[in-house]
């Protein structure tokens, strides 16, 4: 018989036992299954032609015993051992399958086949039960561990349970592994067996660590072996907090911006490389006698004086120095001979001290300093902290400024600052660029120079450090009257508004020629005068001048009246008029003359109609409107005049004429 496919959890080893019987029985030598699966142990044997087998016995091999579990005698089957009953079963291909598998299944297994005088044939089979082991579990050392420990100190515990057989654990650090070192390295391992026959192991690592190992990550690995093929299963990677002394040691300044402004927040940061962080004290040298020469590229000194070079761009982390046991007057930043510094105690929080709104008095140098227990040596480190100012603007002379218009002004714009400055002119605010430097020069100035002259002061290198001032000018003229309404269109008889418009200091009173109403406005030393007047054919001939004047002299300006060409031409400009025509009273006359020729016309055609004896008038002024031939029952239409007796009785005394008796009207 040929063996059938097998199942691919099952690790297939033949072999083959031969002997002096003619039946030939073929079996895997391990099969290999998880805890709690089912178990196929495949049973091939051969025989020669014709012949056929008479029985097959199954037996399990314990303690050099044999115990028979299942036969089949002649196609009939048989479970003898209670330890296996209703867990075997044999399959049309002599297959033994055993349910549930438990760990005592793991035993040698004996499948025996009888064919009468041909013999007997038997082979074996190992049963492998495994269960994979959970994930391993790592617990680091979270007290933290010192470099300097003289025992070697716990890293991490590995756990990994619930495994069969018993698996291996293999410590790592940075992805290599670890190994037994008695001088560096040590692993203890524990294996405990559980009530259910599963394995626990436990591996704990022992290691001395260095500054180094604080970025290191530990790690372990349990391996075992699964179908003839080894598996390994990772924990998670873990960091050990290691304590080591400080060797180096900065004091970093921290700004919005490298240049330090007045006004800005800076922030003061003693950093060191231990762990944990010492003690940090900060101070400020202040140097007595004479002034703090500092060296080239540092700041300018404790009280913001011009720096003789740029300082260095912030954060400037200094290096630290070692100072065992020197005296405060033989620090490596000892100031001038003559001279003596002091250290001024700041108050800080865990070595960051924030200086809010900085001022120039906060310049100078800084000092960190801290002692470290381990190597009983005190460390100190320095940073120049260089704060840049602008102060003292002022403008000479200071206004309000008076001049004659024709005489001259220099403006000298003076300030302070950290470095040096840059200086400009402007007209007004924000108006046009009138020059650089110190000083500005005006020269013969006239009445348009009057105004507000900026100075701009910048610090040369240092964004948005910038003070501006301003100083009024008053140039003092006659008036000046614009030239520009000195000709206005009119209409003969027509309301027209004239303008005068006169720019003075101090400020011009404006009369006019002629009487009319007037209405004035002042405006930052210009006036503008309107004069509303009629316009006359006098007026058209005389015209109209306007007067500005004050205590520097008198101006004039003649206005012509020039009658209309045209209805459409629009007015100057500058000059606005008012036309009051009189339309209103010729729209009153069309009507009264519109009235009268209605009622001549309404009078001429009752007159007509009279005369034709279509109207019979009476008394009471009523009319009736008939056919001659009208009937009673036709519509009778009875007019009621709107006129008066007096204007009926003159209607009727128009006819000279005698009437017939049929066109007298009688009274009811």
């Amino acid at each position: 018989m040929t063996p059938p496919a097998l199942d691919q959890s099952l690790r297939i080893l033949w072999f083959d036992a031969g002997g002096a019987s003619k039946v030939e029985v073929s079996m895997l030598e391990v099969v290999e299954v998880e805890l709690g699966q089912t178990a196929r142990i495949p049973c091939n044997f051969s025989l020669p032609e014709a012949s056929d087998y008479a029985y097959i016995n199954w037996f399990y091999i314990d303690k050099r015993s044999r115990t028979k579990i299942y036969y089949m005698v002649r196609g009939q089957v048989f479970e003898v051992d209670t330890e296996y009953k209703g867990r075997v079963a044999m399959e049309d291909d002599f297959t033994l399958t055993i349910s549930r598998v438990t760990l005592q299944d793991a035993r040698t297994f004996v499948c025996q086949v009888g064919a009468g005088s041909l013999g007997v044939g038997e082979n074996r089979t190992k049963l492998h039960i495994y269960k994979t082991p959970e994930p391993p579990e790592i617990q680091v050392n979270d007290a933290g561990i010192p470099v300097t420990s003289k025992e070697i100190p716990k890293i991490a515990v590995c756990i990994s349970k619930n495994g069969f057989p018993a698996p291996n654990i293999t410590w790592y650090k940075n992805g290599s592994p670890l190994w037994q070192d008695d001088t560096k390295i040590s692993i203890l391992s524990t294996l405990i067996k559980e009530s259910s026959g599963l394995y626990t192991v436990s591996s704990t690592l022992f290691a001395r660590v260095s500054r180094e190992d604080r970025q290191s990550r530990f790690h372990c690995a349990v391996s075992y072996c699964l179908l003839g093929a080894d598996q390994t299963a990772t924990s998670e990677k873990v960091n050990v907090t290691v304590f080591y002394s400080t060797e180096k040691l900065s004091l970093v300044i921290r700004s919005p911006q490298p240049q330090v402004r007045e006004g800005d927040e800076v922030t003061l940061h003693c950093e060191g490389d231990g762990n944990p962080p010492p003690e940090y004290n900060l101070l400020k040298v202040q140097t007595l006698g004479h002034q703090f020469q500092p060296s080239p590229g540092q700041g300018n000194g404790l009280r913001g004086r011009k720096p003789a070079a740029a300082p260095p761009l912030l954060p400037v982390p200094m290096r630290a120095t070692r100072v065992p046991t020197y005296p405060h007057s033989h620090l490596p930043c000892a100031p001038q001979e003559g001279a003596h510094a002091e250290e001024k105690d700041l108050t800080s929080s865990n070595g960051v001290l924030i200086l809010r709104k900085v001022k120039k008095e906060d310049s100078g140098r800084y000092l960190c300093r801290t002692f470290d227990l381990d190597s009983m040596a005190s460390l100190e480190a320095t940073a120049e902290l260089s704060v840049n100012y602008l102060e003292g603007l002022k403008i000479t002379p200071e206004g309000p400024i008076q001049l004659q218009q024709g005489e001259g002004l220099a403006l000298t714009c003076d300030a302070r600052g950290s470095k040096p400055l840059e200086l400009r002119w402007k007209k007004e605010k924000k108006g046009k660029l009138l020059g650089h430097g110190k000083q500005l020069k005006l020269s013969n100035v006239t009445l348009e120079s009057s105004g507000n002259y900026s100075c701009e002061v910048a610090v040369a290198g240092v964004p948005g450090l910038s003070r501006s001032k301003q100083v009024y000018v008053a140039v003092h003229a006659k008036p000046q009257i614009s030239p520009r309404d000195s000709l206005v269109p009119v209409k003969q008889n027509e309301l027209v508004t004239l303008m005068c418009r006169a720019t003075a200091l101090p400020e011009p009173t404006i009369t006019w020629s002629i009487n009319g109403t007037v209405q004035n406005h002042i405006d930052h030393h210009r006036v503008i005068s309107n004069l509303t007047v009629q316009v006359t054919p006098e007026l058209l001939q005389s015209g109209v001048t306007c007067m500005a004047t004050n205590k520097l002299g008198t101006s004039s300006l003649h206005i012509t009246l020039q009658l209309r060409t045209t209805p459409t031409s629009p007015p100057p400009i500058g000059n606005t008029t008012e036309q009051k025509t009189q339309e209103s009273k010729g729209v009153i006359i069309v009507a009264v003359i519109v009235c009268i020729l209605v009622i001549a016309v309404l009078g001429a055609v009752l007159y007509f109609l009279h005369k034709k004896g279509k109207i019979p008038c009476n008394r009471t002024g009523k009319q009736d409107i008939t056919r001659p031939d009208a009937r009673k029952d036709e519509i009778v239409v009875e007019v009621k005049s709107d006129k008066l007796p007096e204007e009926a009785g003159l209607l009727q005394g128009a006819n000279s004429e005698k009437r017939p008796a049929g066109d007298q009207v009688s009274k009811d």
